[in-house]
């Protein structure tokens, strides 16, 4: 399994793996109510926050929208030449955000599946993804150990956080605020300051 998501009201959620399959599962009845095959092993899924629909990205490099109460394709936004690693919606639904292997993370306007911006600095494939809560600015970790946090209003990387030497697998903002989490292979959970571009606090387990 690669990935899975709940929907805003809870009763469906969705799971991806490396088999290629997408299902759509019914919470109350832990059913399955559709299963979408694809060639390529998927690499994650996201329900878009406010509609019936999810974002599928593929190992095979496919970006597509899928309705989740009928189990059919919406659209193909694009079959880029390098992996799909991650997808997300923003926090209000009229973004999309895929991030590739190459490093790159590509910006799409959601209705109309309009190609907006690229976002470049990673060196190597991207591990990780977020949005701020007001969807102002993204977050972005990448397997070359690097941070970037990114104003998308300007469409700039605003800063660049070291991960000294450890890869970060997760990274997640704070609600509320620009300061953010970070999970690593070091099995550590640290706090980061992003005005300051400081280490608050390492959580040790």
């Amino acid at each position: 399994i690669t990935g899975i998501d709940f929907n805003n009201r809870g009763d469906i959620f969705v799971t991806c793996s490396e088999d290629g399959k997408v299902i759509i599962w019914d919470w109350k009845d832990k059913t399955k109510t559709f299963v979408i095959g694809f060639k390529d092993a998927v690499s994650d899924i996201k329900i878009h926050p406010r509609k019936q629909e999810i974002v599928v990205g593929t190992k095979g490099g496919k970006l597509e929208t899928w309705d989740l109460e009928k189990g059919t394709k919406i659209n193909v936004i694009k079959k880029f030449e390098h992996p799909v690693s991650h997808v997300e919606f923003d926090n209000n639904g009229k973004r999309i955000i895929s991030a590739l292997d190459d490093g790159s993370v590509h910006i799409w306007e959601y209705r109309v599946s309009l190609y907006l911006k690229t976002l470049i600095g990673h060196e190597r494939s991207i591990e990780s993804i977020d949005f701020s809560t007001n969807s102002k600015y993204l977050i972005s970790s990448g397997s070359e150990k690097s941070v970037f946090l990114w104003d998308l209003g300007n469409e700039e990387k605003v800063e660049k956080f070291a991960m000294d030497n450890h890869r970060v697998q997760e990274v997640r903002f704070i609600p509320n605020s620009l300061n953010f989490i970070t999970a690593g292979t070091n099995g550590l959970v640290k706090i980061w300051d992003s005005k300051g571009g400081e280490l608050v606090r390492d959580l040790i387990f």
